[in-house]
């Protein structure tokens, strides 16, 4: 080091010094009296002072950063500006699909379960008011709806059966309806089950109803009667839950070898039968009794 640049520094220190402190130590004794070791300490310190510096923005950066197992500092802060996204988005997510799902379920069923219900209580009461009519149809399905098989007299197919005609007090009445050859020809009502005869078109045919089976025809009119031709169709009655059940009707077609004796109301008077077990009926042609 040059005199003058030992000088500068000698004086320097020596300004120092009579500012500073008097008892300054034997530290700084040998800093005034030896002025080349103060440049090395001062260089010493300087490096020390930089590592210092160093040191503690070092540290500084330290306790400020994020520590790994520092749970309480850094978390915090992105756990609250997280949080709200989640919190809002299901609660509104939430919110709405329950207000909708349950809105139009409890809109919907509501008013189609009315519906619904309103058609089963109309179905209920269809059935029951159509029950009592059906009862007997079951029965009737076989004999009345469906016509018999058809029967041959004289050429031409009969065929029978029993409609529903009215009532009679809590009990059904039916009446028996006849065809030839599938065009309606007669119809007998039958509310007490007594037998009668009408006659057809052809005077020669009579339509016998509660008659038969039949064995004979023993007379017409009070004359004999040979020649002819007869075929009975029976037709059971529904079970109507009367005491005294009608059992079943029996059609009897006769045709005559000559048309029947009518009276002036177009009646034919009288006629003898034998039915099938052997007994013999009297029964007037044209009459209901």
């Amino acid at each position: 080091m040059s005199f003058d640049m030992e000088d500068l520094l000698r004086n320097e220190l020596r300004g120092a010094a009579s500012s500073a402190p008097h008892d300054l130590g034997i530290a700084d004794q040998d800093v005034l009296t030896r002025g080349r070791r103060v440049v090395v300490r001062r260089r010493v310190l300087t490096v020390a002072g930089a590592a210092a510096a160093t040191l503690v923005i070092a540290g500084t950066i330290g306790v400020l950063a994020p520590r790994a197992g520092d749970t309480d500092t850094l978390p915090a802060v992105p756990t609250p500006t997280v949080t709200p996204t989640p919190d809002v988005t299901p609660t509104t997510t939430s919110s709405a699909s329950p207000s909708a799902t349950v809105t139009s379920s409890a809109t919907a069923t509501p008013n189609s379960t009315p519906s619904a219900t309103t058609t089963t209580t109309t179905t209920p009461e269809s059935t029951p008011s159509r029950t009592p009519s059906k009862s007997p149809s079951p029965s009737t399905t076989s004999a009345s709806v469906d016509w018999t098989d058809p029967v041959s007299v004289g050429g031409v197919a009969y065929s029978a059966r029993l409609v529903r005609d009215g009532m009679s007090g809590d009990y059904p009445n039916y009446k028996a309806e006849l065809r030839a050859n599938g065009s309606l020809v007669y119809t007998r009502h039958d509310p007490n089950g007594e037998h009668g005869l009408g006659i057809a078109a052809d005077p020669r045919v009579v339509y016998a109803s509660h008659v038969g089976p039949l064995s004979d025809v023993v007379s017409e009119n009070g004359q004999p009667v040979s020649g002819e031709e007869f075929r009975s169709i029976t037709l059971p009655f529904p079970d109507t839950g009367h005491e005294y059940p009608k059992g079943s009707m029996t059609f009897t077609i006769i045709k005559l070898p000559r048309p029947a004796t009518v009276d002036e109301n177009g009646n034919v008077t009288r006629m003898v039968v034998r039915n099938a077990n052997g007994t013999e009926a009297s029964l007037g042609v044209g009459y209901d009794f």
